[in-house]
């Protein structure tokens, strides 16, 4: 028996007005008192269904339209044409409603706090969102083994003394991004 997807976009498309800039610094003089935009497509009318329980990538190469899709997913953008719901809600809707039930990390090292380990940060957010400790445990237990250093053992989430106390500030990069 087939079940509702969690998440389902329907012919999703966003589109951005976009300032055309003119070459040189006379054109540039120009754009600043008379600007024409352009209007460009980040995603196309993209159609797609997740079910519970069902892990996904979501891959393609820059502009492709990725973090836009995922912006729609969360809330954080709306739509330009088409449909999302995500777990019953619209998430531009409902988006404190959405924040609760869905989490993005866009691989940037400056989503952790600099000043704290990684996974006091990551406890700090599970108080935030109000995640329950035990959810929250089984969720960081599940954590791929690709999120450790390629040069040591030592995790991401701090399996040594030294990244245990140590803010993500003292670590080498290879802790922190991973590609």
């Amino acid at each position: 028996m087939a079940t509702d997807p969690i998440i389902r976009a329907d012919n999703v498309s966003r589109t951005f007005q976009v300032i055309k800039r003119r070459i040189g610094f006379m054109g540039g003089l120009k754009t600043l008192f008379s600007a024409d935009f352009q209007e460009v497509r980040a995603v196309d009318g993209i159609s797609f269904e997740i079910g519970r329980g069902e892990l996904v990538g979501y891959l393609g190469p820059n502009g492709a339209g990725k973090s836009t899709t995922i912006k729609m997913l969360t809330g954080v953008l709306r739509p330009s044409d088409g449909e999302i719901v995500v777990n019953g809600l619209v998430p531009y809707e409902e988006r404190g409603r959405n924040a609760k039930n869905i989490g993005v990390v866009f691989g940037q090292r400056e989503q952790l706090n600099w000043d704290l380990p990684p996974r006091d940060t990551y406890q700090l957010m599970r108080r935030m969102y109000s995640i329950p400790s035990d959810k929250f445990d089984n969720n960081l237990a599940m954590s791929p083994s690709s999120w450790s250093c390629r040069t040591s053992s030592t995790s991401l989430f701090g399996s040594s003394p030294w990244a245990r106390r140590c803010g993500v500030r003292s670590w080498s990069r290879c802790f922190t991004i991973r590609k």
